[in-house]
């Protein structure tokens, strides 16, 4: 069981928890796959969260998830002490591109949201991605900037999909 039956149970295991990384990291440490995992939740648990109904719904909404022991999975993410199990996207995630983080208040001034937006629009031509929160304001400028000037963007939610 590889691939995206994999995913697809991680996917059920993390909404049936509510994304709880510790939780999450249990369940990691102590079965071999998301699906031995899966198998080892309380019966309403799994009755309450339908695996093949999740990841059905997940693949109409356009929504790809990335495990962490991927080969696409981000290397320097798998850097941090503790590296999301799964990663939610839509589009490629990127590869070999410098990606500066511009982040910053929600109700900016002209000035500040025309800075954002300059910088993100020079990084952009100099070859480099925009990562945010986007968020209104700063972080959503800056985006703006990068996508005009035709770079990449990648917006992280800290939010359940």
């Amino acid at each position: 069981m590889e691939g995206d039956s994999q995913a697809k149970y991680y996917h059920a295991i993390a909404t049936a928890l509510g994304a709880n990384y510790r939780s999450l990291h249990k369940l990691a440490q102590t079965h071999k796959n998301w699906f031995t995992a899966w198998e080892s939740l309380l019966p309403y648990e799994r009755e309450a969260h339908d695996p093949d109904k999740l990841w059905t719904e997940l693949m109409d909404r356009k929504i790809q998830l990335t495990l962490l022991n991927e080969t696409s999975y981000p290397d320097l993410l798998k850097e941090i002490p503790w590296p999301p199990f799964g990663l939610y996207h839509r589009g490629p995630l990127p590869r070999n591109i410098d990606l500066f983080a511009i982040v910053g208040t929600r109700k900016p001034t002209l000035e500040g949201k025309a800075l954002a937006k300059e910088f993100g629009r020079e990084l952009s031509r100099a070859g480099c991605g925009i990562v945010s929160g986007l968020a209104f304001g700063i972080d959503a400028a800056a985006h703006a900037g990068c996508l005009e000037a035709g770079g990449r963007a990648v917006a992280i939610l800290g939010t359940e999909i």
